[in-house]
């Protein structure tokens, strides 16, 4: 196990500015005084973004809460986020999420569960380890879950569950019973996700671990990589290198992005007051084109850059081909728990954009 001394260590000035809005924006906290937590995954970008919100509450509010988090290298980890290592009570501890195990004797209140790759070249390469790394380590997270007594438990599920969108469904909803291609090579991370939510379920029902699934979509902010597989990443990425943005389709499919400091607030409303074996769609329903995406980073691009960044669409438009898109309907969460959007898509790119430029 890992964790700095207790001493000073500067907070990241953007997003302590950010998260204290965060604070302020969601009544949530009283419910994670005294808690103790445990969180797979608190390293990607989704755990970085609820780790430290959680940390500003605690210091800002005294909630003397603990938090462990199971990370592959917890030494670099806090290496590179000394704030989050200097936390008192909390904890990073090394472990595979198919075989790890919580540390002895600890119980916890409530567990947060999100480790998996999002990684587009792993579903595509190794389709079976990507299916078992996201439904043998939600299985593994749930039967640790039991013999620490966790009393409820967030799973960080996906929109992919629902597989391909109609076209003539803009916003998908928690009530579509499609479904991933079972046959496709690519659907190995989305069909682990969908059974890892049943294994959620059930498992739950014959425990009474209170299970609430977080469905997620699409994201921008600080901590997002630039080199995967995230079109809005690549565009900024493209951007700072000074390099033309390049669309390899045709341009049409609709996105829609929910700013970090968003989803954190989201995500941690979830953990606090979700409703038992119920799933909540989280992410924007702004939908946006990829090219109008593009156009958009260019934009923000220009103004800090003072240079242009052409856009270049290589694919061109097929009518008998349906519109591919990725969004949800957020009413459920946003009707049962008074979330909103509160970032722009534009503010949302220049914020992530200010960010990297910082650190790139």
């Amino acid at each position: 196990m890992a964790r700095l001394s207790d001493n000073l260590i500067s907070y990241p000035v953007q997003l302590k500015q950010e998260i204290l809005s965060v604070l302020v924006r969601y009544p949530i906290w009283e419910l994670f005084r005294d808690k103790s937590l445990i969180i797979t995954g608190g390293t990607g970008f989704f755990g970085k973004w609820l780790l430290y919100t959680l940390a500003q509450a605690n210091e800002t509010q005294n909630l003397n809460l603990k938090v462990h988090v199971l990370s592959r290298n917890p030494e670099r980890f806090i290496s590179e986020h000394p704030y989050l290592g200097s936390q008192k009570g909390w904890v990073f501890f090394p472990g595979d999420i198919q075989t790890f195990s919580f540390p002895s004797g600890v119980r916890y209140d409530w567990c947060i569960h999100g480790a998996a790759s999002a990684s587009a070249k792993l579903n595509a390469e190794a389709p079976l380890q990507m299916f078992n790394e996201v439904f043998l380590g939600t299985r593994r997270c749930l039967e640790e879950s039991e013999k620490a007594n966790i009393k409820r438990f967030l799973f960080l599920s996906s929109g992919a569950v629902y597989g391909k969108q109609p076209e003539n469904i803009v916003h998908v909803d928690e009530s579509f019973l499609g479904g991933p291609n079972v046959l496709s090579l690519g659907s190995a991370y989305a069909e682990g996700k969908r059974a890892a939510e049943f294994l959620v379920s059930q498992i739950g029902r014959q425990t009474g671990i209170e299970t609430i699934i977080g469905r997620a979509f699409a994201f921008v902010g600080p901590f997002l990589p630039l080199d995967t597989h995230f079109a809005i990443g690549n565009f900024i990425l493209s951007c700072l290198k000074n390099e033309t943005i390049h669309i390899r389709g045709d341009g049409t499919p609709l996105r829609s992005y929910l700013y970090a400091s968003d989803l954190s607030g989201w995500l941690l409303t979830l953990m606090a007051f979700g409703k038992d074996q119920n799933a909540y769609n989280v992410g924007s329903e702004k939908e946006h084109s990829i090219r109008d995406l593009a156009d958009c980073v260019s934009k923000v691009a220009k103004t800090h850059l003072n240079r242009t960044i052409d856009v270049i669409v290589s694919g061109k438009p097929q009518s008998d081909k349906p519109r591919e898109i990725y969004c949800p309907s957020t009413q459920k969460i946003k009707k049962e728990f008074n979330v909103k959007e509160e970032i722009t898509l534009s503010e949302a790119i220049e914020k992530t954009f200010n960010w990297h430029l910082k650190n790139y």
